[in-house]
């Protein structure tokens, strides 16, 4: 069963009432909290994850709760992922791809919210590979989407160095 969504998307909750109903993507999903919160507002959300396990909880979840929630197993470590369509808001909170970037970014609809949210550089015992660096991860050339980007708190359960 999917956890409540993190605080900090729910104190968004306005930003995302104001936006056009749509497709929503929650990246790297996990067992949806993000993507039922999302289409529990009415949207419909594109949620992916590498865990079937997750995918198959997520899914009968939202048929119990009549969601507009559509599953997909991704390993965006490995498979060569490309959206599908725009998407008014796109969450992706603690999964670090650079690859990524670019694609995110772009599937955004103008006017679309992109919520990220990762840790940061400083995080004491981490690899750097898991660690956003100040600016890294910046809107496309033209973009008329809004970026919200923030650092995790600072928590010793991150991936060691």
């Amino acid at each position: 069963m999917a956890g409540s969504p993190v605080d900090w998307l729910t104190a968004h909750r306005d930003l995302l009432a104001a936006q056009p109903r749509g497709p929503a993507l929650d990246v790297a999903c996990g067992l949806g909290r993000h993507a039922m919160m999302l289409a529990g507002m009415g949207f419909t959300v594109d949620a992916l994850d590498v865990s079937d396990t997750a995918l198959e909880s997520l899914d009968a979840q939202a048929r119990r709760r009549g969601r507009a929630i559509h599953t997909k197993r991704v390993d965006f470590r490995t498979d060569d992922w490309r959206p599908e369509r725009s998407y008014q808001v796109v969450v992706d909170t603690y999964f670090l791809e650079r690859s990524l970037f670019g694609r995110i970014t772009d599937a955004l609809a103008p006017g679309g919210l992109l919520f990220f949210e990762t840790f940061m550089e400083g995080q004491p015992d981490c690899n750097s590979r898991y660690l956003l660096a100040p600016g890294e991860l910046r809107p496309s050339p033209g973009s008329r989407s809004s970026m919200l980007a923030r650092a995790a708190s600072m928590i010793a359960e991150c991936f060691p160095a």
